[in-house]
């Protein structure tokens, strides 16, 4: 799945703390980042699982919006 970030400049930071809940993360231009968490079980588990760790990290970053493209 891919998310884009408003802020182009913290996409190496969310890429790093998706990297420390196992995700495997490449860049997927500027603004946008391709995640696979591959321990989950199926693409509804791995979409949840990312999903979290997106609002936990957008809690911690507010100024910073980030949507699932």
């Amino acid at each position: 799945m891919r998310v884009r970030l408003s802020d182009p400049s913290r996409a190496r930071e969310l890429a790093l703390a998706l990297a420390r809940g196992d995700c495997v993360v490449t860049p997927a231009g500027l603004d946008m980042l391709t995640i696979v968490h591959p321990f989950a079980r199926d693409e509804e588990e791995a979409r949840t699982e990312v999903l979290f760790f997106l609002r936990a990290w957008q809690a911690h970053h507010p100024e910073v919006s980030v949507q699932l493209v």
